[in-house]
């Protein structure tokens, strides 16, 4: 009786699934290093479905991290990190290397809470600064998590990369958690970013600690307004509408913010912030509606339309 195509297919496919992972490993390893691109990047994709099998091909994906295509550079960086542990001194080598640190980077991110001992070759990827490395660098912080965070509160200290750190935080969320009284610190130090960064990061990891905090460097820009509590206060208006803690502390502050007579550019750009949080806590009392009211006739420029919206949504 013949056998039908559909059978003969599965027939095909189970034997292809029998054969010896070692005879499939050499032979890709061998394409890696073909002159058609379209041959490495087919055999680099190959040892991705291996995952560990293919730790035998470990330094040939490693070398392919540099190659010319950027999509055989990413299939090899994929099959590199699938093997997992294994491949990790091979990821950290690529990472230190101008060259490769991007794939290797993003080969690390395979390994999960395992590459939490590459860490330090994976934020000093930070000094390139470029947003491709950026990039690759939270993809990797995200995919470690937890185990991170002791190396990276340490690289707060650290005024070359603290800023960046700060700002991978965000990507993290409620995962940096541990950072909130470090980064409280540093919006209390005086630069031209880092307490931006970390007023900024601290809306986004969920902790009403941070509350506190915030609501003083918001409050600060109405005794003293330069470069820093603009950027600090913009932030930390932000981050409290995203909190969403304690509004019996927090709204007062903002009406605040609304009442004050300041028009420059960057006072504007804070009372905005401030329309936003109070849509946030959605408390509508007579205060906030008549604060709404002497800020709509105060002539507020740009935020006129929202102050309207936000009227009108609280029933004033």
């Amino acid at each position: 009786m013949p056998i039908s195509p559909l059978r003969l297919s599965f027939a095909l496919a189970l034997a292809a699934m029998a054969l010896p992972a070692q005879e499939d490993v050499a032979a890709l390893t061998k394409r890696l290093a073909a002159k058609d691109s379209v041959e490495r990047l087919r055999a680099a994709n190959g040892l991705g479905k291996l995952g560990a099998k293919a730790e035998p091909a470990g330094k040939a994906l490693a070398r392919a991290l540099e190659d010319e295509v950027a999509e055989v550079r990413n299939a090899a960086a994929d099959a590199l990190g699938k093997i997992g542990v294994p491949a990790a001194p091979l990821i950290k080598k690529a990472i230190t290397k101008r060259k490769s640190h991007v794939a290797g980077l993003r080969a690390a991110r395979h390994l999960g809470a395992d590459a939490v001992e590459l860490l330090p070759a994976i934020t000093d990827c930070f000094r390139h600064e470029t947003m491709e490395t950026v990039d690759a660098i939270e993809a990797c912080l995200v995919a470690i998590g937890e185990p991170a965070m002791p190396h990276l509160i340490e690289c707060l200290e650290d005024n070359a990369i603290n800023y960046q750190v700060a700002q991978a935080f965000r990507k993290m969320g409620p995962k940096a958690k541990s950072a909130v009284p470090a980064l409280c610190k540093l919006m209390g130090v005086r630069g031209l970013r880092v307490p931006e960064a970390a007023a900024d990061a601290l809306g986004y990891l969920g902790d009403p600690a941070a509350t506190l905090p915030l609501l003083a460097g918001a409050e600060a820009v109405l005794k003293q307004r330069d470069f820093t509590s603009y950027g600090v206060a913009h932030n930390a208006v932000q981050s409290l509408g995203r909190l969403r803690s304690e509004p019996d502390k927090v709204v007062p502050v903002l009406l605040k913010l609304l009442a004050a007579p300041h028009r420059d550019f960057q006072f504007v750009g804070i009372q905005g912030q401030a329309l936003g949080a109070l849509e946030r806590y959605d408390v509508r009392t007579p205060e906030v509606l008549a604060s709404l009211r002497e800020f709509l006739a105060a002539q507020p420029g740009e935020n006129e339309a929202a102050a309207k919206r936000l009227l009108t949504k609280f029933g004033g």
